[in-house]
């Protein structure tokens, strides 16, 4: 059982990573969001640090077949962050450029947990 825990998490390694760090995301997703997430998918979860959140909304989710859910609001959030990045780029436009590079950041995310949802998962 532990070596089936442990292929589940390794096979959720990059997404954990990416989500985590704004430098390859773009974006900060935060406890709140993660539980946000976690509530409104009917997933129980514990307040902790993001990377045990990750780990266990990812895991979870995949246990109780919640993946698609899950991947789901994952994408309505970074839609969300991404309109907010835009709204910034307009009331201040000499942000524009740094703010254009978080929005490929997080539309690139944002595709691979879209395109990649079912080899994560499945």
């Amino acid at each position: 059982m532990n070596h089936k825990r442990y292929d589940k998490q390794d096979r959720f390694a990059s997404i954990e990573k990416h989500l985590l760090n704004t430098f390859f995301s773009g974006l900060y997703v935060s406890s709140a969001d993660l539980m946000k997430i976690a509530a409104d998918i009917g997933i129980p979860m514990q307040m902790s640090s993001r990377e045990f959140q990750i780990k266990e909304l990812l895991n979870k989710s995949y246990d109780s077949g919640k993946a698609d859910a899950t991947i789901n609001l994952l994408t309505e959030l970074i839609d969300e962050r991404v309109q907010e990045y835009h709204r910034l780029g307009l009331d201040y436009p000499a942000t524009k450029e740094q703010l254009n590079m978080l929005i490929q950041k997080a539309n690139r995310i944002k595709t691979s947990l879209q395109e990649g949802g079912e080899s994560l998962y499945g």
